[in-house]
């Protein structure tokens, strides 16, 4: 039986919610989607689902978050052997060459920059998705 394609978005941002749940709509939509504002949601939603089955193959993640920080909830994903095996990729509007050091020690396996744009969005989330998923 084959894996769903299942992806956990942590983004607080709602109108980045909003433009992403339309790309992957349009473009993947035979991927489940969670999206979940903060880290702290982020850990219930993975501990609800750790039967290896039921976890995300691919997390999306966020620097600056309103509760907490991203690069923490890295941090701690990839010290948990429950979760390390999963990709996640830093989708941040972060620029800052600091963040993107920390987020590739703690482990990050891709980091992107938030695109500004609808267009660029519907350009870029579909191929991180199928590079990552």
């Amino acid at each position: 039986m084959n894996k769903q394609h299942h992806i956990l978005s942590v983004e607080d941002n709602p109108n980045d919610v909003m433009l992403m749940k339309r790309v992957f709509a349009k473009n993947t939509p035979d991927h489940k989607v969670h999206f979940t504002p903060s880290s702290d949601e982020a850990l219930d939603y993975l501990a609800s689902k750790y039967q290896e089955e039921n976890l995300p193959n691919l997390i999306l993640l966020d620097i600056k978050l309103i509760r907490g920080n991203g690069l923490d909830l890295l941090n701690d994903l990839k010290r948990d052997s429950r979760y390390q095996h999963i990709p996640v990729v830093m989708l941040s509007s972060s620029d800052r060459e600091d963040d993107k050091q920390k987020a590739r020690a703690y482990g990050c396996d891709d980091y992107v920059e938030k695109p500004r744009t609808y267009l660029k969005l519907n350009e870029e989330l579909p191929k991180i998705v199928n590079k990552w998923s």
